[in-house]
């Protein structure tokens, strides 16, 4: 799939993933090339420090760790 649709998906994160999701992705980024692999961010329960990095504050749900 990736080389036949390269370039389809900018970036990923996933967030508040349950363990179930974080068991099959240590799996299967196995089978994904680098290329991939760098574009996907998964997340448990901490990811606020890495979205603030990220994302202002001032743009982000209070939810997510901002301030609107």
């Amino acid at each position: 799939m990736q080389k036949n649709y390269p370039g389809r998906l900018f970036k990923f994160y996933g967030i508040e993933v349950g363990i179930l999701f974080r068991a099959v992705w240590a799996f299967a980024h196995r089978f994904v090339d680098d290329f991939t692999k760098k574009k996907m961010s998964v997340y448990g329960n901490n990811y606020q420090k890495d979205m603030l990095d990220l994302i202002p504050e001032e743009n982000l749900e209070i939810k997510y760790g901002g301030k609107s």
